[in-house]
């Protein structure tokens, strides 16, 4: 990336943010670039990054720039996504997660909520879908659309907690090619960490 320089004199460098969840969570990444091109060498290919840059001078530091982002991620399938990834959402907030791996979920869901992904299916099969879930009591859930068809309705069932997770299936068929995956909220009140697409088992 490349930025235009600051032109106060006592300008030291400038500092790169980085975020892979949609503008939130911001991390610094690198301190007191003395150039105003950066390329960010650990970022990784199946990613989308949202970048911030301040100037920094000998007192303080700079408000953020305007934020940029790379180009929309197409996730192969089969293969499991994680629910922070998406390439569009309305409504849904962040949270870190204690489920294996660790990372964030999805969380606050509320009835009309979306997320949607770009995909590439490698071939057209019947596919088992798994939804890593959490929800104290339960909820009438949400439904799961292949290029805006309502391919799967999911009622979400009581883990005992916001962060006991478990995992629910279920089958649905794909064909071959890119499609948008929107999951669109029925009802508030469940928490998503990732979902997993792998061809089902004749």
């Amino acid at each position: 990336m490349s930025w235009n320089a600051n032109d106060e004199t006592d300008v030291v460098g400038y500092n790169i943010y980085r975020s892979s969840n949609n503008s939130t969570a911001f991390q610094l990444i690198a301190e007191k670039i003395n150039t105003v091109v950066y390329v960010d060498t650990t970022a990784q290919n199946d990613m989308t990054y949202y970048y911030k840059i301040s100037a920094v001078d000998a007192e303080d530091i700079s408000y953020f720039s305007e934020q940029v982002v790379t180009g929309d991620v197409v996730f192969q399938i089969p293969r499991l996504i994680q629910a922070e990834n998406w390439s569009i959402m309305s409504g849904f907030e962040l949270e870190d997660t204690t489920d294996i791996g660790g990372g964030t979920n999805t969380s606050f869901a509320d009835t009309g909520d979306w997320l949607e992904y770009l995909v590439f299916v490698s071939q057209t099969a019947s596919y088992l879908v798994e939804y890593r879930l959490a929800s104290q009591n339960g909820s009438e859930g949400f439904t799961l659309s292949i290029d805006g068809d309502v391919a799967d309705t999911v009622l979400v069932s009581a883990t005992g907690g916001w962060q006991s997770w478990d995992t629910q299936i279920t089958t649905i068929k794909l064909t071959k090619g890119e499609h948008i995956i929107r999951i669109e909220s029925l009802d508030r009140d469940w928490n998503l960490n990732w979902i997993r697409l792998s061809i089902a088992p004749e």
